[in-house]
């Protein structure tokens, strides 16, 4: 059997409560950049059902259109039947048989698998940065992007993390009393793609009175598995992360992505009622770090930065925790910052995981739509809280747009780093 029969009755459930209204149409990325209903949320859903009941194969071109999906959760903000469209398309892509017939290029399907291999894990990816940067220095990287065009993508959003990398931060002078102990999720891209703002989440956490510590055996928190229908890899990430941050003390997550994929942890173990309760448990601690500082009362910025800021929503902080004020509150707090919208800041960037490696055309597209409503704001900085965001639209802009953390932001108000303005490092 195939398809949402070998799931389960619930995810059954699930599909037969979309009314087919349309609603999600507008807020679905896919939709509104491609026209095509077999891109929309409604679209796949019949997609679904259709190779479920026997009615449709899991043909190349039916498989085409649930890749297309970003998992970006716009429409589930948005259904009015509460559907729970992510369960459905994480599912579906583990269940439905892929095509005999892929048409990407060889190539390109040897470096996406490369890509599921090594983003999750902190010291291949560490490694493969290595090779990478000895690659960019003896003049291969052309070579290279010839050979494998994928390859082009990856060299960007290494480039992109680079130039993302804050220089040296001072430690405060300023000793706080304790409020809270809380273990940090590093993560793995966030931890080795952008260590200096895994740095400054740490020291601003210090600042505002929190022992801020990293558990030893804490893996990746599985969302590029889940994302990609690799639900059994996503679990036994859990598993392992489950073990890790055994304890009642918050744990802080200062990846957008991250943070969702681990308060959702209960959604991987339907099957199992044990660790299903160990992982409900588990979410109950889990905090954004917006929201964390928020909830304890930040300590008042120090410094002025005299910027024009816009905020980009990232999706699993707008649409998968129903994260969007607390950002946007620590912001307003510093002094000379001026905080502007900008259209459409709830629309996903194109990052999405490693979306943006395996369908690069259409990330590009909604990189160039991000940046183009941006640049509306007439901001010095974009800032949003999830690095696949920062790298994609770091990559794709030009020399004028500068995308950082909004923790980066707080640590230079804390006058933990170098003044801030459009042309310099924070």
């Amino acid at each position: 059997m195939s398809g949402l029969a070998v799931l389960n009755n619930e995810l059954e459930a699930i599909a037969a409560r979309c009314i087919h209204c349309g609603l999600c149409l507008e807020d679905c990325p896919t939709y509104l950049e491609l026209g095509n209903e077999m891109d929309s949320p409604r679209g796949r859903i019949l997609l679904m059902r259709a190779i479920s009941g026997g009615t449709m194969q899991a043909s190349e071109t039916a498989i085409m259109h649930l890749d297309r999906c970003l998992d970006c959760r716009a429409c589930e903000a948005v259904c009015p039947s509460g559907v729970q469209y992510s369960s459905l398309i994480e599912a579906a892509r583990d269940a439905f048989p892929r095509p005999s017939v892929p048409t990407e290029p060889r190539s390109d399907r040897i470096m996406n698998r490369l890509i599921r291999f090594v983003m999750p894990h902190r010291a291949r990816l560490r490694f493969a940065l290595r090779i990478q940067g000895f690659i960019r220095r003896i003049g291969l990287t052309r070579l290279l992007e010839n050979l494998a065009p994928a390859a082009k993508r990856l060299n960007a959003i290494a480039e992109s993390a680079e130039s993302s990398t804050p220089p040296e931060q001072a430690r405060s002078a300023f000793a706080p009393p304790l409020r809270a102990t809380v273990s940090l999720f590093a993560g793995c891209a966030t931890a080795e793609m952008t260590p200096g703002t895994h740095a400054a989440a740490r020291q601003v956490l210090e600042v505002n009175g929190c022992i801020a510590a990293c558990r030893a055996g804490a893996a990746c928190c599985g969302a590029l598995h889940a994302h990609s229908g690799d639900l059994d890899g996503a679990r036994k990430l859990a598993v392992r992360n489950l073990s890790a941050f055994e304890g009642d003390e918050p744990i802080v997550s200062f990846a957008a992505g991250c943070g969702a994929m681990l308060k959702e942890y209960a959604r991987l173990f339907t099957g199992d009622p044990s660790r299903r309760e160990a992982a409900v448990r588990f979410a109950a601690r889990v905090r954004d770090i917006s929201t964390f500082l928020v909830e304890i009362g930040p300590r008042p910025a120090t410094t002025a930065l005299p910027l024009r800021v816009t905020y980009h929503d990232a999706c699993h902080h707008a649409h998968a925790q129903n994260i969007r004020g607390a950002p946007r509150e620590l912001l307003r707090a510093i002094p000379g910052l001026t905080l502007v919208e900008s259209p459409e800041s709830a629309m996903c960037c194109g990052a999405a995981g490693a979306y943006h490696l395996t369908q690069p055309e259409i990330a590009a597209r909604l990189a160039r739509r991000k940046l183009d409503n941006l640049a509306v704001s007439r901001a010095h900085i974009v800032a949003t809280g999830n690095i696949g965001c920062i790298l994609h639209l770091q990559s794709h802009a030009g020399e004028g747009t500068r995308v950082v953390h909004f923790v980066e932001l707080l640590h230079a108000a804390y006058g933990l780093s170098g003044t801030v303005d459009s042309g310099q490092s924070i």
